[in-house]
Parts: structure tokens; sequence; C-alpha cells
């Protein structure tokens, strides 16, 4: 036969089942407790490990963002010193527009971004805008580069300078030739002066042709290259020559003296332009 059995606590009756029941709740938490503990130590680490990490990137994207600005003011300086075209100028222009890259807003389709990710963000955008401007500066400036050495090897490499002092005897074209006393087509230019005038290339070139011949007399051959052309410049009648075959000239560069040799009527320079093969006119 059970008997029940009663306690007393501060003048209240409690079933001894009800007892039994919350002294096996207290020794269950006695177990969960520590677990608890350890739990919450390492929540807390991870805690204080995440604020460590999230400060360590912020350090690192100030440091970046200011590295930035110093990269913004190099770029606009270096704009100010390049000539860009309108094209180029409206690209750019619709480049630095970041909305044209379709990004909207934050925060839409979901949680707000936080300053960090969001001053990243902003920042990536921003080093991917400047970089493409610096890609189309330096290919700008590459572009000109090339311009301007295609140009400066024109200017060097095509004949454009009067290969010596005096007056000129005979044009271009036809004309009644002074020894054979009938019309025929001149090749080049006559231009006479006192014998010993020096006679200069009229471009960068190397010599192809120093030696006598009965018509020309002491004549030199200089063949000059630009990007799009070949020449070769012909100096005849020298007195004397002050070049070899494989020489390499300068414009201005003294290849010569006015003379009087081969077939011809009186001290003079026959001058003759060939380009790309054929006869032009030096003038």
């Amino acid at each position: 036969m059970k008997k029940n059995i009663s306690i007393f606590i501060e003048g209240k009756k409690y079933d001894l089942r009800v007892a039994t029941i919350l002294l096996s709740i207290f020794s269950r938490l006695g177990l969960v407790i520590p677990v608890l503990s350890v739990l919450s130590i390492a929540l807390f680490a991870s805690y204080n490990g995440l604020n460590y990490y999230v400060e360590s990137k912020t350090n690192e994207l100030n440091s970046i963002e200011a590295e930035f600005t110093t990269l913004i003011d190099s770029c606009e300086n270096l704009f100010d010193n390049i000539e860009t075209s309108r094209k180029m100028t409206k690209k750019n222009s619709e480049l630095l527009n970041v909305t044209s890259f379709g990004l909207g807003e934050y925060g839409i389709g979901g949680g707000a971004l936080s300053e960090e990710i969001s001053k990243a963000e902003h920042l990536n955008i921003k080093l991917g805008v400047y970089s493409n401007l610096i890609d189309n500066i330096v290919h700008s400036k590459v572009q000109n580069n090339l311009k301007k050495r295609d140009i400066i090897d024109d200017l060097f490499g095509r004949p454009s300078i009067k290969p010596a002092e005096g007056y000129l005897a005979s044009k271009f074209g036809y004309r009644m030739h002074p020894l054979l006393k009938k019309r025929k087509f001149h090749n080049g230019l006559d231009i006479a002066g006192p014998r010993g005038t020096s006679i200069k290339s009229s471009s960068d070139g190397v010599v192809i042709h120093s030696g006598y011949s009965s018509s020309f007399g002491n004549v030199v051959k200089v063949l000059h290259k630009t990007k799009n052309d070949e020449y070769v410049t012909i100096y005849a009648h020298m007195d004397v020559a002050k070049v070899v075959v494989g020489e390499r000239v300068k414009k201005g560069e003294v290849i010569g003296k006015m003379g009087n040799t081969g077939r011809s009527t009186g001290s003079h320079l026959h001058y003759e332009i060939i380009r790309n093969g054929e006869w032009v006119n030096p003038i």
C-alpha cells in the first residue's frame, strides 16, 4: 500500500513526485550549464575575432582609399597634359557616370549593405573606371608617339632641303638639251654655282653609289626610306665626292663639292629624286 510522503517548505506543501521531477531537471541542468559556458566562451572569442577582422579590413580599406585619392590626382594631372579627341572625351565622360553600369541603388532586393562593403563597392567601381581611363590615356599616348615617330621619320627620310646654294639653271621637265640641241625630258634640276660649292644630302639615308660615269661625271646616289615611301636622290657632276658606298648620311651633311665633270657645260649640280621607282619634281 502506497503512502503519500509530503514535505513542507516555507509553509507550502509539495508532492514528492513534483520534487523528484524538479531535482531531475536541476541535475540535468548541471550538465547543460558547462556546455552553455563553453559555447558562450567560443561565441565571445568569435565575436572578438570578427571585430578584429573588421577593424583590420577597415584600416586596409582606408589605406586603399588614400592610394585611390592619389591615383585620381595623378589622372587629373595627366589629363591636363594630354590632348584628346572629342570622341575620346565623350567616351571618358560616359565612363565616369557610374549609373551607366546598371547598378541602381544599394539594398534593392535584399538587406542594405554595410557601410564598409558599400565603400568597398564604390571604390572598386571607381578603380575600374579610372583603370579604363588610364588604358585609354596610355593607348592615346602610344598612338600619338607612333604618329610623331612617323612624322619625324618622314621629315628626316623624305628629301626636303635644297642640296646646294646657287641659282636654278634648268627645271624639271622638257627642255632644249644644251649639248644635243634637241627637245628632251630633264629628270631633275640644275643648280648652278661656283666650283667647290658644298653639296648636301637632302635627307637621312645610306649611300648606294659613289663613282664616275661618262654622262654624270662624279655622282653620288643616296637611298632614303620612310614608313610608306622609298626615295633615291642623285647628285651629279661633282668636282669631288666625299662619301663612299654603305656610308650613312644625315640631312644637311656635306657629301661632295660642286663641279663640271662628265657631260656638262659649266659648274653646277644635277639633282634628281626618284620616289618608289618614279622620277618626281624635286621642287
